[in-house]
């Protein structure tokens, strides 16, 4: 059986010494966080600064701004998560992350070319269908499954 750690007041009380904000201590000290809210002791959670932006500080130009600083919609929607709902709000989310890579293929990406293409250097059935699981699911709409299988048997 795995030997808990038993959370004393004190230890908490140490751990919020080393901390700047609330934030602070929830990302770095998770189990610290978590044993203070199940023991009760907001007090000592009070102690540390929230980090709350005032209403309006996302404005529009400082939303776009943001959104520079990230390389896929992805990263700029777990980063900056408000600057994000405020472009998404807007209407101006396509705009922002014009420059952003895209992570997800265009619609109608995979046709029998690219589904065969895809399939170069796979091992097994098993490993292509895990990393390109829509290229999968419309080899089988397409009736091509058999000659991606001979494909891969040949790699």
């Amino acid at each position: 059986m795995a030997n808990k750690k038993k959370w004393t007041r004190e230890k908490c009380v140490e751990i919020v010494s080393k901390c700047n904000n609330y934030t602070d201590l929830r990302n770095n000290y998770p189990v610290a966080y978590r044993a203070m809210l199940r023991y009760g002791w907001n007090d000592l959670l009070n102690l540390l600064p929230r980090t709350t932006r005032p209403n309006g500080y996302w404005s529009k130009e400082r939303c776009l701004k943001e959104a520079l600083k990230y390389s896929s919609r992805k990263e700029f929607s777990v980063g900056s998560h408000s600057a994000y709902i405020v472009l998404m709000n807007l209407g101006l989310l396509d705009v922002a992350c014009s420059h952003m890579v895209p992570i997800r293929r265009p619609s109608g990406y995979w046709t029998k070319e690219t589904i065969l293409e895809s399939v170069k250097g796979f091992k097994s059935l098993k490993e292509w269908r895990k990393k390109y699981y829509r290229a999968y699911d419309k080899a089988l709409e397409l009736n091509i499954i058999n000659k991606v299988k001979r494909i891969i048997e040949c790699n």
